[in-house]
């Protein structure tokens, strides 16, 4: 049986969502004003996602099996027995569900006229929730990332990068 794995389809998606943004900066129209060309910033970006993916993917690799190698097989099961997580909490909701509010976050992103920096806020608030498996805990401090992050994403965009954002 396949083990499911929330960080492997969570690099796999990455490495897929910034190979499709290489290939798109590669077509990108030339700009006069950027000596660079137009679409090197998102393909350095990009590539910089796909290496940091591999990296989790391959660290997560090595924790596993140091985990599995570290343990004798009655300790293997008795812990698998022991350890029992509810739905909400399992690796399978967390990659399945960050997957989901992504691809939401994005249809809204498209399709509404919502400012980006509160469909952003509310999208890293979800997605922190999904992935910690427990509601209430750090909400405080998790309302204040995502706004803050959220707004900083704004700025940085629109600001310093001259991209006009929906």
């Amino acid at each position: 049986m396949v083990n499911f794995k929330a960080t492997l389809v969570m690099g796999f998606f990455v490495i897929v969502i910034s190979g499709l943004a290489i290939q798109q900066a590669g077509i990108a129209p030339k700009i006069a004003v950027d000596k660079f060309g137009s679409g090197t910033a998102p393909m350095a970006v990009a590539i910089c996602l796909i290496i940091l993916a591999i990296i989790v993917v391959v660290e997560d690799y090595v924790a596993d099996r140091k985990i599995r190698d570290d343990r004798s097989p009655d300790e293997a099961e008795h812990s698998r027995l022991d350890t029992h997580t509810s739905f909400w909490q399992s690796n399978r909701f967390k990659g399945v569900g960050s997957i989901g509010a992504f691809f939401i976050y994005v249809m809204i992103l498209e399709q509404t006229s919502v400012p980006f920096w509160l469909l952003t806020s509310c999208f890293l608030l979800l997605a922190s929730r999904i992935v910690e498996g427990d509601l209430r805990r750090w909400l405080i401090i998790s309302i204040m990332l995502s706004l803050g992050l959220g707004l900083a994403l704004e700025m940085i965009f629109t600001r310093f990068l001259l991209i006009e954002l929906p």
